[in-house]
This record gives structure tokens, C-alpha cells and sequence, in this order.
């Protein structure tokens, strides 16, 4: 069984060996068209992560994209942080876009230029959500359709402010026909962000497997697995999104799992006890399992991350993603043999696979 550490291991071997090419690339740019260099270095790529972005920069940056494909926020920085010490200080690998374009950046077509120092914007912060809102004028842009126009938007609001703060932080956007109230200049916008959320007494996160939230949910009256959850927190509410729709399809779920990555949850059953005392319990198991199992995050050594938790009317769930499956399974009965459960380790899908771990009451 294959894992996303070996895929992301089969990567930077293919780097290493066409390092001297990819370098080619970047120095000599103007000799090759981006067809040549999307195709040659697309092919490395697609060992870890399929068909994801990426652009080349005349210092040796290699910078991924997201590319609205959400998933790969939860990819990309493992792959990166697994660059091997003999090119760390070769080159400048990015996970996602990080943001930062200056203000004369923009795009030019037949009709017009755009830059980024001539979009205004007005923006509206909602606390409880902790999200910001924003509309966009710009002459050119209003001009062109309206999906064209969206779309050229979104490319300059990733280079301004960065993908991972776009994702999670900005909410609806809106195209303004005409200037409204106190706008701003779209360079301007990151600074808004941090002072925004520092008056709320909010931490700015740049990673968003960083940024966890609480949701709650209506119990339902049946045995599957998490169909008891009441009340949880996650950094990935699209999976929870996911489990929990009508829908019989899992995209989320099998984006990830084609690039051979795991999400998954260890799951418990807790009876007769003292409510307080059983979530002490589960804080202990989960962190022993961060600490002891999964390893420090963005340390490169790490095996997967927690994605969250949750609490249901008779079950107590752990959420995970996991980039070496095979070894967090030879290694997580070295702590759950301590308590006195009956533990489940299933895939983070409607009717998922489901096998019994170690516990001192183990299912025969």
C-alpha cells in the first residue's frame, strides 16, 4: 500500500535528478515557451499531487498554487517541508501563493491594462463569522463579462494578499458599478486584514490547517458513526461538509486519498463516566497521539495532522489526516492499549471502513 509521504519522497527524487533542467528553465527562460516547461516539470509534480499548479521565478522559486483546489492546503506544505537539506539553501519552495505583488503588477489584454494599483475596494468585516467582505471597481474590469471580470479579480486578490489568506478569510465578493463609501486600494487590503482582526482580539492564521473552528449539529437517532455528533471543531469543514450532506459522493475525501494522503477518525464509545472526566480522557489520547505518533508539524518528520474532534451523544471522535497510513496504524496501539476502550479506526466517508484497534475491552 503506497502512502502520500512515498509519492511526496518520489517527487523530490525526480527534482534532484532534473534539478540541472528545471534551473535551465529558470535562467533561460525566454528560450523555452510555457508549454515546454508546464509539461516537463508537470511531470515531476504529478507524482505527488496530480495535476496541481506551480510557476518557476528567476531566483530559483518554485511556487505551488492551490488552484481552487482546496485540498491541496493540506497537501502542499507537508511536500514542502520535506525538501531535502541539500537544496534547501539552492531554492525557495511555496506551498501555495503567498501574496505580497507589488502594486504595479497586472495583467494587460487587447483592450486595457490592470493593474493592482488601480483596483479599489470596499470591505466589510463580520465578526461572528470572522470573515471579510468585498467589492471591487474597476473601470476595465467592468467592462468585460462578468465571469472574466471575477476571475481576474481572484488572480490579483491571490497575489496581493496570498491563496491561504483568501481562503480563510475572504467571503462573498461582489463587482461594484460605481465607487461606494470608503474605499480603499487593493494593496492596502492585507494591512486592513491584520489591523481588523487585531482590534477583535483575533490571531491572524497563514496556514489553514492552523485555523480551527466549532460547529454543532442535530444528533440523529440511528448506530452509524458520527451520526451522534452534537458538537465538534475542525480546520477542514469541508470534510465535515461533506459526511454529513445527502449527497452519496465523497470529492473531498477521494481528492485526497488519490494522492494516496488518509483522512480518517478514531472513534470511541464512552458510557456511565463523568462527562468532564471522559473529555479530559479524549484530550489526553489526542494529544498523546500528536506528540508521540504524528509528529511536530511542518518539522518535514511528521506522519499526518489532527483535523479536529468531536463529541457525540455516546461516541467521541478523533480527525485525522494522514500522509504515512502504514505506520500510524504499527504505532497507535503503543498508546490506546492504555485505556479502557473499545477503539475504531475508520476512513472519513459514508459507510466507511471501519477496523477495530487495541483497547482493554477489544472487539473479538
Amino acid at each position: 500500500m503506497s502512502t502520500f509521504k512515498g509519492k511526496v519522497e518520489e517527487f523530490w527524487k525526480w527534482f534532484k535528478e532534473n534539478e540541472e533542467k528545471i534551473n535551465e528553465f529558470v535562467q533561460n527562460t525566454s528560450q523555452y515557451t510555457p508549454e515546454e516547461i508546464t509539461a516537463f516539470v508537470g511531470k515531476g509534480v504529478e507524482k505527488a499531487v496530480g495535476d496541481a499548479y506551480f510557476e518557476l521565478g528567476g531566483r530559483n522559486e518554485f511556487s505551488f498554487s492551490t488552484g481552487g483546489k482546496h485540498y491541496l492546503f493540506y497537501l502542499l506544505p507537508y511536500l514542502v517541508s520535506k525538501i531535502p537539506s541539500d537544496l534547501k539553501y539552492k531554492w525557495i519552495f511555496s506551498p501555495y501563493k503567498l501574496g505580497g505583488m507589488p502594486g504595479d503588477f497586472g495583467f494587460r489584454n487587447s483592450d486595457s491594462t490592470i493593474c493592482i494599483n488601480d483596483l479599489e475596494i470596499l470591505v466589510g468585516y463580520d465578526k461572528e463569522k470572522n470573515i471579510f467582505y468585498v467589492g471591487f471597481y474597476n473601470e476595465a474590469l467592468n467592462q468585460m463579462p462578468e465571469n472574466q471580470a471575477y476571475s481576474m479579480f481572484l488572480i490579483l486578490l491571490d497575489a496581493v494578499i496570498g491563496e491561504n489568506i483568501v481562503e480563510m478569510y475572504i467571503g462573498p465578493i461582489d463587482r461594484l458599478k460605481e465607487r461606494k463609501g470608503k474605499m480603499i486600494n487593493l494593496t492596502e487590503l492585507s494591512r486592513y486584514i491584520e489591523n481588523k482582526l487585531e482590534e477583535n482580539e483575533r490571531k491572524l492564521f497563514r496556514n489553514p490547517s492552523d485555523c480551527y473552528s466549532s460547529y454543532e449539529l442535530k444528533p440523529l437517532l440511528t448506530k452509524n458513526l458520527r451520526d451522534d455528533v452534537y458538537v465538534g471543531s475542525t480546520c477542514y469543514f469541508d470534510i465535515i461538509k461533506e459526511i454529513y450532506s445527502k449527497s452519496d459522493e465523497s470529492p473531498v475525501y477521494d481528492a485526497i486519498d488519490k494522492c494516496n494522503g488518509k483522512i480518517s477518525f478514531i472513534s470511541y464509545k464512552y458510557e456511565n463516566e463523568n462527562p468532564q472526566n471522559t473529555l479530559t480522557i479524549r484530550n489526553e489520547i489526542l494529544d498523546k497521539i500528536e506528540r508521540e505518533i504524528l509528529g511536530e508539524k511542518d518539522s518535514g518528520k511528521e506522519i499526518g495532522i489532527i483535523l479536529g474532534s468531536a463529541t457525540g451523544t455516546e461516541n467521541f471522535y478523533i480527525d485525522i489526516l494522514l500522509y504515512d497510513e502504514i505506520k500510524f496504524l504499527a504505532n497507535i496501539n503503543n498508546i490506546l492499549k492504555d485505556y479502557p476502550y473499545k477503539f475504531s479506526y475508520s476512513e472519513f466517508k459514508k459507510n466507511p471502513y471501519t477496523i477495530e484497534l487495541f483497547g482493554e475491552e477489544r472487539v473479538q
